[in-house]
C-alpha cells in the first residue's frame, strides 16, 4: 500500500513538473538568424549580444560555422541586440520578442573604417617667428641673369614688402605701414 501511495505520489509529481515545464515554456519567446558578410559569406564566431530591461544582465552567445545563431527563453519584451566581431563594423538592432514566437534576425557586417595617422615632422621654418624684420638675398648669379639697367634702385623692387613709384620707396624701413608722408613738389 505504502508503494502505490510513493509510486502514485512520484506519478503525479513528474506530470506537475512537466505542466510547468510546458508553461515556463510558454512564457517566453526567442530571436534566431544568421549573420553573413556583405558578400553573402558565412561569419562565424560572431558576438550576438541582447539587452534589456527585463534581463538582470546581457545574454550572449556567438555564432556557429553556417553564421547561425539562436537566443531562447527570452522574456517578452523589446531588446537591443548587437553583433561584433573585430575588423567588421559593429550592427545594432531592436527586436520586439513576443511570447511563444521566434523573431528572425538577419543581418551583415561590413568592413570596419581604416583609422590614418599622418605625423609630419619640419626640421626648420623658413620664418623666423621671433623677428618681423624682412630680408631679401639674390645670389650673384640671380643678379647677372635679371634684365636690370644700370640704376641700383631696379634691385629694391625685387624685395618682398618694398613698394616702388618713380617718386618715393615705401616699405618697413621706409614707413609703409604708417601714413603717407606730405607730397612734394619737384622743380626741374
Amino acid at each position: 500500500m505504502a508503494a502505490k501511495r510513493f509510486a502514485r505520489s512520484l506519478l503525479i509529481l513528474s506530470i506537475l513538473c512537466i505542466a510547468a515545464t510546458a508553461a515556463y515554456a510558454q512564457q517566453t519567446g526567442s530571436v534566431s538568424g544568421r549573420v553573413t558578410a556583405t558578400d553573402g559569406a558565412a561569419l562565424p564566431g560572431v558576438t550576438v549580444e541582447a539587452r534589456s530591461s527585463v534581463l538582470p544582465q546581457p545574454r550572449v552567445t556567438l555564432t556557429d560555422e553556417t553564421g547561425e545563431y539562436r537566443l531562447p527563453q527570452l522574456q517578452p519584451g523589446t531588446y537591443t541586440i548587437s553583433y561584433s566581431l573585430a575588423g567588421l563594423q559593429d550592427v545594432t538592432r531592436s527586436v520586439g520578442v513576443l511570447l511563444n514566437q521566434n523573431a528572425e534576425v538577419n543581418v551583415q557586417l561590413g568592413m570596419a573604417g581604416v583609422a590614418e595617422t599622418i605625423t609630419v615632422t619640419a626640421e626648420a621654418s623658413l620664418v623666423d617667428r621671433q623677428s618681423t624684420e624682412l630680408q631679401s638675398t639674390l645670389s650673384e648669379r640671380e643678379l647677372e641673369t635679371l634684365p636690370l639697367t644700370q640704376d641700383y634702385r631696379d634691385l629694391q623692387k625685387l624685395i618682398p614688402g618694398v613698394m616702388y613709384t618713380q617718386d618715393e620707396v615705401r616699405g618697413p624701413s621706409a614707413g609703409a605701414s604708417g601714413p603717407r608722408p606730405a607730397c612734394t613738389s619737384r622743380r626741374g
